[in-house]
């Protein structure tokens, strides 16, 4: 049975104190499934990209239970448990900049359910990452790719404002299936220029600066609604239309995780 944006947020919410601890606000909950569903479409994205290649599908998938793209500790296409370190992996490919040519084989972990893929991405993605569980209930997307990219989750290849549209379109995606009522922001790129009393913060906009509130989390009273999310120039779609099988990263080339 594939994973849907109800059947995640349940199991996010099961494995949260054990593995991160402390209170899953919405926000947090909406950012952690925005990820998953953008990297692997909740673990069913695996099956369509061999699709998409042209390859046979594999049965059981050995990836369908991998929520964040995560890969195995060590490079390379030896994927045997003696090589990474005694744990389950399967090879497929990943990309540095989310093109075909830089792409390159790589290992990437299996697990045995989904309950145990959402106990590791959690794990992965926020408990191992102190600058990502700061602001992972901040509700500003491009503040959480600033620190997933800082904090080396995906290449340094890949521009923090594409993968900040890409965890937006995601969100708003689930937002407006479980919550009606979309809350994240994604803070316009504008020019910041002297006198303006707004916190800025450089990204990687070239002559512009993406204006954004202090880190710690808004009240949701203060965070405004949203439209539907328009693609920008040099950014990426925002997520396919029905429940979960999400265009996330790997669907369009490649903003895989990097570095686990």
């Amino acid at each position: 049975m594939s994973v849907t944006s109800e059947s995640a947020r349940a199991l996010v919410q099961e494995v949260w104190p054990a593995v991160v601890g402390g209170v899953l606000d919405e926000r947090a909950e909406t950012m952690v499934l925005a990820v998953s569903r953008g990297e692997t479409g909740y673990g069913g994205s695996w099956a369509n990209l061999r699709a998409s290649r042209g390859l046979p599908p594999i049965e059981p998938e050995p990836l369908r239970f991998n929520m964040g793209a995560i890969h195995c500790p060590n490079v390379g296409e030896d994927c045997s448990a003696g090589a990474q370190r005694g744990q389950n992996c399967a090879l497929w490919i990943d990309s540095t900049d989310g093109t075909k040519q830089t792409e390159y084989k790589q290992c990437f972990k299996a697990y045995e359910s989904a309950l145990e893929g959402f106990a590791d991405f959690c794990k992965v993605l926020v408990a191992r990452r102190p600058g990502v569980k700061k602001v992972i209930g901040s509700g500003d997307c491009m503040v959480v790719a600033k620190a997933m990219r800082e904090s080396s989750y995906f290449s340094s290849k890949v521009p923090i404002r594409r993968y900040g549209w890409f965890l937006y379109s995601n969100a708003f995606e689930i937002e407006t299936r479980l919550r009606k009522r979309p809350q994240t922001q994604l803070p316009a790129c504008l020019d910041c220029g002297a006198g303006q009393n707004q916190k800025c913060i450089r990204f990687d906009c070239p002559g512009k600066y993406y204006i954004t509130p202090k880190f710690e989390p808004l009240p949701a009273d203060k965070l405004p609604r949203l439209p539907p999310p328009v693609r920008p120039e040099q950014g990426i779609a925002p997520s396919n239309e029905g429940d979960d099988g999400a265009f996330g990263a790997i669907l369009l080339g490649g903003l895989w995780a990097f570095l686990r």
